[in-house]
């Protein structure tokens, strides 16, 4: 954002900037002393701008946005636990520990527009609501391995213990089918459940692309998923954080302490890794270099067929504040011929012309 970036860091949100291209950032500004509290399981997490140019956190109350360079804190709906994503329309996504996928068919900040009329109808939907999940390996590092209900006789979990990061799948690399499926990860289980996501009868609902398997599952048990990404080249990008043992010791049982130190779970950290998962059918696509691109061929890429291309020719249009390449985004708005280019020219005019109402007026 405006040559930096956004990060938090002891419930604080800051803004850095490497003004003179060593890769290092040698400017940082505290922009919101109070982002956040709590313990590490319940603060705000999960950054994502939306297609509505506001910024969005998970388990947090708060959207910001730039306004004539100005940075905006603005209340809005609470948002699930960990992580926060967006389909191809802008609709928000979330989850919690136990429930994989949680979203939002209204546009955030609607409902609440009416003071008379407070609802919450079309937030906060269990868009899955089968939280099973098919491990191929036993799980018994888990919290509440000790319950009953937890872990079968041959010690796989049967539900998702700490689901986190959910991620639609906005890419081009995948076979068609893909588009608009959710991905979520459950660093427990050790493995990345996909969802087909439908839209019915005014809500959002899912079913398990898979029955009794999932899409990624390892048989290492410190193979932990906890972040899934869209990528620029069409593909999805993953974090292990690969450890033993995933828990707060605030939280942790004295049945999970006991098997850590037993099969020294503990040790062998400091080894993440990043994936990138890759179709066997098509190769990635270059990953582009937008911010070297002009004003006019962002426009074009707009309707790009990969969703990372569009929200960041979008995200640049905004920042770079040019109101020039209006009537481009206007003609592309109206006359489009890809549906998703059309949304993105729209949000790109709202961006430019936010804090200026009349001016959309006379579009």
């Amino acid at each position: 954002s405006n040559q930096g970036i956004f990060y938090v860091s002891d419930y604080k949100l800051w803004f850095a900037q490497d003004t003179d291209g060593d890769g290092q950032a040698d400017r940082t500004e505290l922009v919101d002393a109070a982002y956040g509290s709590g313990n590490v399981e319940h603060g705000p997490n999960g950054l994502m701008r939306a297609m509505d140019n506001w910024i969005y956190n998970a388990e947090s109350q708060y959207r910001y946005r730039f306004l004539n360079g100005v940075l905006i804190k603005q209340r809005t709906e609470f948002r699930g636990q960990w992580g926060v994503t967006q389909d191809n329309y802008g609709r928000l996504f979330y989850n919690v520990n136990n429930s994989q996928l949680l979203g939002d068919f209204t546009p955030p900040n609607y409902m609440s527009r009416n003071p008379h009329h407070r609802t919450s109808a079309g937030l906060n939907l269990a868009v899955a609501a089968d939280q099973r999940v098919f491990t191929i390996r036993m799980n018994t590092a888990v919290n509440r391995g000790y319950l009953t209900n937890v872990l079968d006789p041959a010690g796989k979990l049967y539900v998702f213990s700490s689901s986190c990061s959910p991620v639609i799948y906005r890419g081009d690399n995948y076979p068609a089918e893909f588009q608009g499926n959710a991905f979520v990860c459950d660093p427990s289980a050790n493995l990345i459940k996909r969802n087909l996501v439908f839209e019915q009868n005014l809500t959002l609902t899912s079913k398990f692309a898979y029955e009794n398997s999932e899409f990624l599952a390892s048989t290492d048990e410190r193979f932990r998923p906890c972040n899934v990404f869209n990528g620029p080249d069409g593909t999805l990008w993953m974090v292990d954080m690969y450890r033993g043992v995933a828990q707060y010791g605030l939280f942790m049982t004295a049945y999970l302490r006991r098997d850590t130190l037993d099969r020294g779970l503990d040790k062998g950290i400091h080894l993440g890794r990043i994936y990138r998962i890759v179709s066997t059918s098509k190769a990635p696509t270059p990953s582009p270099r937008l911010s070297k691109e002009s004003a006019a061929a962002l426009v074009g890429r707009l309707s790009d067929a990969n969703g990372w291309t569009r929200d960041t020719a979008q995200r640049l249009l905004v920042e770079r504040g040019d109101r020039s390449i209006i009537p481009d985004l206007a003609r592309l708005a109206v006359a489009g011929t890809n549906p998703l280019g059309r949304i993105h020219a729209l949000w790109t005019l709202e961006g430019l012309l936010a804090g200026l109402p009349n001016e959309l007026d006379r579009l």
